[in-house]
């Protein structure tokens, strides 16, 4: 780096940068600068600053095959497949533990109905739960259950439930009624 400053020079290579696309566009998004959303952090951006990734020569860019989030995976085994994993990341984008917002895509996938209990290994019965949620409903009285793809409905220990989706969690417990003149 000094050896450059001391030539003078303006700026230093730039970094690789390594960019995955999973592209969901139309036509008129491409023509008339929609947005882009960026996995991480997982924000929104221009197609034109997309556009300008790309076309910048330290890019280098992976282009994923777009995936029918509608269309259920399975396999016999334990284990999810890739295809699976990402499906499940794709959905959730996150931990769907209540309030959490941890990134999906370094969670582990929970089988919703246990594998020993015959719940199978596909997309409506895996969810990503971070390590320490993933923990917390293994070893505690946590409950949920898938209600749609990406809506889940959870119960805590003291019967509190909350409806966790892609718009964040919102608590459902009923609260108590305050007994009249009191």
């Amino acid at each position: 780096a000094l050896g450059h400053l001391a030539r003078g020079e303006q700026i230093l290579d730039a970094p690789t940068r390594d960019i995955t696309l999973y592209v969901h566009l139309t036509h008129d998004g491409l023509d008339n600068g929609g947005v882009a959303r960026v996995e991480n952090p997982n924000t929104l951006v221009t197609t034109d600053q997309v556009a300008r990734w790309c076309g910048a020569p330290e890019s280098r860019i992976t282009v994923k095959p777009v995936i029918d989030l509608n269309k259920p995976l399975s396999t016999s085994a334990y284990e999810a497949t890739d295809a699976i994993r990402e499906h499940v990341i794709l959905r959730d984008r996150t931990c769907v533990h209540p309030y959490c917002t941890k990134n999906a895509r370094w969670a582990d996938l929970d089988h919703i109905i246990e594998w020993n209990l015959g719940g199978r290994t596909d997309t409506w019965n895996l969810a990503p739960l971070c390590r320490s949620h993933h923990r917390n409903k293994t070893f505690s009285a946590w409950t949920y259950t898938m209600i749609e793809p990406g809506t889940y409905l959870w119960r805590n220990p003291h019967g509190h439930t909350y409806l966790r989706d892609g718009t964040g969690t919102r608590d459902l417990t009923p609260r108590p009624v305050d007994p009249p003149g009191g």
